[in-house]
């Protein structure tokens, strides 16, 4: 898991693996760091009865083990059943279980596809944007039980994520079905946006004309890429990037790039999504 964790609860000769995570873990505490860090990814498939026999077998927590056993008899919400696991350790704090349990609670009384819109999402804040597609993907399966509305927010934080990576006709596409379904002013942008970034000029005046954009409104959208493209807040973080490469020392350096990166994509993050 990458980092050592003090367990008072006792250590399993056998793990309990954790299907949703692919993680294996050997103690309650490592059970309750995996659900904090991953709470946005917990599931109904967390609560069963293998690791409620787990808990009583392998750590030998047998009170904890029937209460867990009477929540699943009373088929109670997976976020009450989380509580009784985190709150039986001292490994988090009341903050941190309150914060993932209020998680949890996001995605309860939900349908798949909004659970799958809203892990993708998480994923994507977490900057695991490749496993975001991947979830954008897996819900656009069930289309079928989708608003057009909720369907086109899917497709288009799909194109926000393939524009992440440089994607760029990927990014289109989606926004393109985006726009299809939800009709939003904001998606429509994206679409116009990702083919300039494309170069696919082509596309573009094919768009405008479609959906009947004013030559005021693509002259404005056209000079938002090229401002974006030129602007000095664009051109002084390549300075910023240069500047730390020249003057600070290998190791510095790194985190400092590291940390500039970051900034970057934490302002990208907030630009796009739905």
């Amino acid at each position: 898991m990458g980092e050592l964790l003090k367990t008072t609860s006792g250590i399993a000769l056998n793990p309990y693996y954790i299907e949703d995570l692919s993680i294996s873990v050997y103690s309650l505490e490592e059970l309750s760091y995996c659900i904090y860090q991953n709470a946005y990814l917990a599931g109904p498939d967390l609560m069963n009865i293998e690791l409620v026999e787990w808990i009583n077998d392998e750590l030998h927590l047998k009170d904890l083990a029937e209460t867990l056993r009477t929540l699943l008899k009373e088929n109670v919400t997976l976020s009450l059943f989380v509580s009784e696991i985190l709150n039986a350790n001292g490994y988090l704090t009341k903050g941190e279980i309150k914060e993932t349990i209020s998680t949890i609670m996001e995605f309860e009384n939900k349908s798949d596809a909004e659970i799958g819109k809203m892990r993708a999402d998480r994923l994507f804040e977490k900057g695991r944007v490749v496993d975001a597609i991947f979830e954008y993907q897996n819900t656009l399966t069930i289309s079928g039980t989708m608003t057009d509305v909720l369907l086109g927010d899917v497709y288009h934080n799909l194109g926000t994520a393939y524009a992440y990576l440089f994607m760029f006709s990927e990014a289109e596409a989606s926004f393109r079905e985006a726009y299809i379904k939800n009709h939003k002013r904001s998606t429509l942008r994206c679409l116009l946006f990702t083919t300039l970034l494309s170069e696919n000029d082509e596309a573009f005046d094919q768009y405008c004309e479609r959906y009947f954009l004013s030559e005021e409104e693509r002259e404005s959208i056209k000079q938002t890429v090229t401002d974006c493209m030129t602007s000095r807040e664009y051109l002084s973080k390549h300075t910023e990037i240069e500047a730390i490469a020249e003057e600070e020392s290998e190791e510095k350096m790194k985190k400092s790039i590291l940390q500039k990166i970051n900034e970057y994509q934490a302002e990208y993050e907030t630009l796009c999504r739905i």
